[in-house]
């Protein structure tokens, strides 16, 4: 999951107001499997529980996910949700990519 998110965080290069948090518990921030990249720049980190992240998906979503260590979400600067991917899935990552590709055509061609 960590290669996909890695992939969406290299459209800051060209989306520079594209910010990617993240939700982890302290123990795997221990992991040397995450990238340098995590809590820098673009890419925050909120370090939280199994109860917490359960209850932020709730919010988010209005129903838990079965997997929230692989979700990901896609909120606009709006606040508001504009999708649910499977962070392991490289098809859904391409996904995600391309709607935030069309997010910020959509905020360029507009009087946001």
């Amino acid at each position: 999951m960590l290669a996909q998110i890695q992939r969406v965080n290299n459209l800051t290069i060209d989306i520079p107001d594209l910010v990617i948090t993240t939700l982890a518990d302290s123990a795997y921030m221990q992991h040397s499997d995450y990238p340098d990249e995590l809590g820098k720049q673009n890419w925050k980190i909120l370090l939280t529980g199994k109860e917490e992240a359960t209850d932020v998906m709730e919010k988010l979503s209005g129903s838990c996910q079965d997997d929230l260590h692989n979700m990901l979400v896609l909120v606009d600067k709006d606040g508001y949700t504009r999708g649910y991917y499977k962070g392991a899935d490289p098809e859904d990552s391409d996904r995600l990519m391309a709607e935030i590709k069309i997010l910020q055509y959509e905020y360029k061609n507009s009087t946001h």
